[in-house]
């Protein structure tokens, strides 16, 4: 079952990213992370936090620069039950999806 945070907040997950994020996983967009994960989280967001000082996308250092939040994709599930690597699909495949759902309408 899932669990709400106090006032009916997300409960966060830590993790990190266990693949190449530019290069699809299995010739699809999507990439793996190394999280514990549990059934029912999919469909959840995942986000990059970056805190202080990081590697701009540009690959310009970013000094102090406070926090850097970035959407990445999708959480889909487990590759296997017995490991802890999800598999996300990437967030602009999802922005592609609106743009082409909004062009129907």
């Amino acid at each position: 079952m899932g669990n709400i945070g106090e006032g009916g907040l997300a409960v966060c997950k830590t993790g990190s990213i266990a693949s190449e994020i530019d290069v699809d996983w299995n010739g699809l967009p999507r990439f793996l992370i190394d999280a514990r994960t549990k059934g029912g989280m999919s469909g959840s967001p995942v986000i990059a936090v970056r805190h202080g000082s990081y590697v701009n996308s540009g690959g310009g250092l970013v000094l102090g620069g406070g926090s850097n939040m970035n959407f990445l994709g999708i959480y889909s599930g487990r590759m296997k039950d017995d490991l802890d690597l999800g598999i996300v699909w990437k967030s602009d495949k999802f922005f592609e999806l609106i743009q082409y759902a909004d062009s129907l309408v």
